[in-house]
């Protein structure tokens, strides 16, 4: 336990102080509407024009400010400030039943968020905000900000939002990313295709309201990089037109088969397609149309996948629900195991956990989930094996046989961060014994969900030993660790000034 929290730097304190001076005109002002419900309107009208005019010379001000200062510190503010508006709302919505009188005050709302949502704020993520009328808010100032480059809609936005979102996107010229999943419409895509000619990135998976009428206008977004219609209303062919047609497209990603697709695509090979998401049956159709694809994710319904090993460029690898031996997945380990950067498992059979760690020598990132681990063979493990080097995160959830890979945990001896879901054999002895042996020297990072019985003492196990630790989770779902137990933690965290979050 050697890992203590640091004096706060003097930048920290001063940013935190010039934080506080702004939001302070906020809580002033939705105090004074909540004291003006009561007034005559004469006397709240002119409450409203001493407000509106305070909210001009703050934008101003802040508007004055170097750009760089405003980058560091408005997407706090912003947070903060739609937080307190988000507060105040809740709040005047169960006090004031008129509503001509209420969207007076909503009106004014509106000009208070405008007040830090300044040119310098590039990113958007009106998802995020979890206040409804905080996000109505947010769209209809979209057309104040012409800089927005990154756009996100919650999954389903009310008719406000989707409306304002429609008449704001001649204003965002400049926007790059635009991620509207489940929630999008035909009217969306085609404003957008009209008006972002700079798009780079479309994101509107799951939304059924998506056709094939609207294609044309995603053709017309010539600089796409990356685009994702999975699981909405666009056909197969027509999913497979837009990848013929689009010059600069760097993924083919679909839920399900994809053959159909593949063939479908006009183009012998799209080399600037550098990540694929999808199922197969045919592997040589990958290597045929993505041979240079880096981020592979790839379910074999069928047949081996004997083709991939010629698949030069991944780094990262994913499969899912298909078997090892029937797939011939070591094959595959054999030929791309040494570029390997990612390896994800999931629902794959007959995972052998002893050629991954033969194969994948610069591995860095391994999760295994909902698997069968298997040891085809024996050999000696030690530490100077590569593998054991090179990985960093491992996430185990919900496998079968995990037992061996527990035992030889302790050898990854540059592990940050380990995850472990529904691992019944992970408890407190078998932490202990991995800790004992030489393991979790380096870890930073262990969050532990559902596992066998870890108790407090675990926790202060791992606090004690483990000198890199500055995250340690999640104690809720430790059979063993109650209530009290984590208060205790939280305490003797901060009586000993200790550089670590407990979750």
């Amino acid at each position: 336990m050697n890992n203590w929290r640091n004096p706060r730097h003097l930048k920290e304190l001063c940013e935190e102080k010039f934080c506080s001076l702004i939001y302070r005109p906020f809580v002033i002002w939705t105090k004074t509407l909540s004291v003006s419900e009561a007034v005559q309107w004469r006397i709240r009208l002119i409450v409203f024009q001493l407000m509106l005019k305070q909210c001009v010379e703050l934008k101003e001000y802040l508007m004055s400010l170097p750009e760089l200062a405003c980058k560091l510190l408005m997407e706090k503010i912003f947070k903060t400030v739609s937080a307190i508006i988000a507060s105040y709302h809740l709040a005047l919505c169960s006090r004031l039943r008129n509503l001509d009188c209420r969207l007076q005050y909503e009106e004014v709302c509106l000009y208070m968020l405008r007040v830090v949502f300044l040119p310098c704020i590039k990113e958007c993520n009106i998802r995020d905000i979890q206040n409804v009328f905080v996000q109505e808010l947010v769209s209809q100032s979209l057309q104040t900000n012409p800089n927005i480059t990154r756009l996100i809609l919650p999954h389903i936005p009310t008719t406000k939002v989707e409306n304002s979102v429609l008449s704001s996107f001649e204003s965002l010229a400049v926007l790059q990313e635009f991620n509207s999943e489940f929630g999008c419409t035909n009217d969306i895509v085609i404003e957008l295709g009209k008006h972002c000619k700079l798009l780079k990135v479309l994101d509107i998976t799951g939304s059924k309201l998506v056709t094939n009428g609207c294609v044309q206008y995603i053709l017309n977004m010539q600089n796409l990089e990356k685009l994702y219609v999975s699981e909405s209303s666009i056909s197969e062919t027509c999913y497979a037109l837009l990848i013929s047609n689009l010059p600069r497209i760097q993924n083919i990603t679909w839920k399900g088969p994809v053959d159909f697709i593949l063939r479908k695509i006009t183009k012998i090979s799209i080399p600037s397609v550098n990540e694929f998401v999808g199922a197969v049956s045919d592997a040589s159709l990958v290597r045929k149309v993505c041979p240079h694809v880096k981020y592979l994710s790839v379910c074999i319904q069928t047949g081996d996948a004997w083709d991939l090993v010629n698949l030069n460029n991944v780094e990262w690898l994913e499969f899912t629900s298909c078997d090892y031996n029937i797939q011939s997945l070591g094959i595959v380990f054999k030929y791309l195991g040494k570029r390997l950067v990612k390896l994800d498992m999931a629902a794959v059979k007959n995972v052998d956990i002893t050629q991954i760690i033969r194969y994948c020598t610069v591995l860095e990132i391994f999760n295994v989930g909902l698997c069968e681990i298997v040891i085809s063979e024996i050999f000696p493990l030690t530490t100077e094996l590569r593998h054991f080097k090179s990985v960093k995160e491992i996430a185990l959830v919900c496998n079968q046989n995990v037992v061996y890979f527990l035992k030889i945990l302790h050898l990854y001896e540059n592990l940050e961060s380990f995850y472990a879901e529904g691992v019944a054999d992970l408890e407190h002895n078998t932490l202990s014994e991995i800790i004992n042996a030489g393991g979790f020297r380096k870890l930073s990072k262990i969050r532990l969900c559902f596992c066998g019985l870890l108790t407090l003492q675990t926790a202060l196990l791992l606090i004690g030993r483990c000198g890199n630790l500055l995250v340690i989770g999640n104690l809720s779902a430790w059979y063993g660790v109650s209530v009290d137990d984590q208060n205790y933690l939280f305490d003797f965290v901060l009586t000993n000034n200790l550089a670590l979050s407990v979750v």
